[in-house]
């Protein structure tokens, strides 16, 4: 199974991406790691095909944020398709978190 690459830009200016041979990485495995904590993304291929990339865990925690939020607003979209809720302004949002405050202060 192949996976093609986004023709997409996520990489700030100073990220440094290596693209290594599964053999190169299985023979220097520790200077990878290394290469991997200060910063470096790793693409690794065999037989001239990317197959896998090592990535700071900065990076993954970051992607799994952004995962969850995408998670989160497919789900908050199908709730509004099924009519289980609505969009809302945020000056309908500022009244109604204003009134609960209210109501929260008067209790």
């Amino acid at each position: 199974m192949s996976v093609e690459t986004p023709d997409i830009e996520l990489t700030k200016e100073n990220d440094v991406i290596q693209i290594m041979k599964s053999d190169e990485v299985r023979n220097s495995f520790r200077d990878v790691l290394d290469a991997i904590q200060n910063g470096t993304t790793v693409v690794i291929e065999r037989y001239n095909k990317s197959i896998g990339v090592l990535i700071p865990i900065e990076h993954w925690q970051s992607y799994q944020i952004i995962q969850s939020a995408i998670a989160q607003a497919k789900e908050a979209r199908a709730r509004r398709e099924r009519g289980e809720a609505r969009l809302t302004s945020s000056e309908e949002m500022v009244r109604l978190m204003n009134e609960k405050r209210s109501a929260h202060v008067d209790a």
